[in-house]
């Protein structure tokens, strides 16, 4: 991850552009990469998961708590903040069909 940061930033390229996604079994991993991408600016997606498990989906592992959003996507994208933040609260009263994407 911060190999192609570095590469990026390198090329003069403009790091909001790009999306990172990590994922990762164990915990602690995960979240260094997690305090890491948020260091480097990088916009991304943490998960704790299997990745070798096909039926993992982004969604499913975000409302269980099992993913984080790095920091700079909320700096780049504040809509995403407010998005997520209704989807909260639009699951606390019941009024999220639970669906999958793919």
């Amino acid at each position: 991850m911060i190999a192609a940061g570095n590469v990026i930033k390198d090329k003069n390229l403009n790091m909001k552009d790009f999306f990172f996604y990590a994922q990762d079994i164990d915990w602690m991993m995960a979240m260094s990469a997690y305090v890491q991408m948020s260091l480097h600016g990088q916009v991304g997606l943490v998960i704790v998961g299997n990745s070798l498990d096909l039926n993992s989906h982004s969604r499913e592992f975000l409302d269980a708590g099992n993913s984080w959003i790095t920091s700079p996507a909320y700096i780049y994208y504040p809509e995403l903040l407010e998005r997520l933040h209704v989807r909260t609260q639009m699951k606390k009263n019941g009024r999220v069909h639970e669906e999958r994407e793919f």
